[in-house]
């Protein structure tokens, strides 16, 4: 079955979430029914053709991603779990991310407003699977950028994002709780 227009829809139909400006001349976004629940939607990225050398292919970046106020989470510990599934060339990998924006920039893993899966990304081709990020949104915080991102040749899925409060008691995803492989043995 082709990709008709009523299949897929272009980033400015997809409210709230969009492609950077910059991004369009090797990335898309759109809708498709094809979803982990039949009969709804699921959105997507994907890389369109291009030619480009090796290193091109594995530094290329597109995003599907949504900004929001963070005013409702000033001071809490969110998470945000989303379904994906991948389908990427081997060279490519898929990422989900999550940052609270405030007066320290848009990227600080060391203050845990951060995390985007770099120590468990997704690779290869997927089936629908569930995946959860832990963050603090702390004072001076202004905002929230979440979505997906995919670096290098294929396509992501996306379904089902959900924010929500959760306890401090809930682990960081972003930070290592604890020091390891100090003595440099471990493999």
């Amino acid at each position: 079955m082709g990709k008709g227009i009523s299949q897929i829809a272009r980033s400015r139909e997809i409210p709230g979430w969009s492609l950077p400006d910059r991004e369009h001349d090797r990335f898309e976004i759109g809708l498709e029914v094809a979803s982990r629940h039949p009969g709804k939607k699921c959105a997507y990225i994907k890389s369109i053709g291009y030619e480009g050398s090796g290193e091109d292919l594995v530094n290329s970046c597109g995003h599907l991603n949504q900004v929001c106020a963070a005013d409702s989470f000033l001071d809490k510990r969110i998470k945000m779990t989303a379904w994906l599934k991948a389908d990427l060339h081997p060279e490519a990998v898929g990422r989900l991310e999550l940052s609270a924006i405030g007066d320290w920039g848009w990227y600080c893993k060391w203050n845990g407003t951060f995390d985007n899966m770099s120590d468990r990304q997704l690779t290869g081709k997927t089936e629908w699977k569930q995946y959860s990020l832990v963050i603090d949104v702390l004072p001076g915080s202004y905002s929230l950028l979440f979505g997906v991102f995919l670096i290098g040749i294929g396509k992501i899925w996306l379904d089902e994002v959900s924010i929500e409060i959760v306890d401090k008691d809930t682990p960081l995803t972003g930070l290592r709780p604890h020091p390891i492989n100090l003595n440099f043995e471990e493999t």
